[in-house]
């Protein structure tokens, strides 16, 4: 069970990429920050109850939400 959850980040990834792709600009973004949000989350607790570490996964999930998040407000700012 273990060997699952990394497929399963990887699997959020590529939603989170058609979820912006579908999904006009400032709904695809706002998406995309909450599903990597989200999912970075879910890799700090799973770090902390299993004690070891994601390694780049979760860095790459919080870089993903950070830059979704930069779209976003750049949309809103300037639509």
């Amino acid at each position: 069970m273990k060997n699952v959850w990394p497929a399963l980040i990887v699997g959020a990834y590529l939603a989170l990429v058609i979820l912006t792709l579908l999904l006009p600009p400032p709904w695809g973004y706002a998406g995309g920050m909450v599903l990597m949000g989200v999912l970075a989350a879910w890799v700090f607790r799973m770090e902390r109850a299993t004690g070891r570490s994601a390694g780049p996964l979760k860095w790459f999930a919080l870089a993903l939400g950070v830059g979704a998040g930069v779209l976003l407000v750049r949309f809103l700012l300037n639509p």
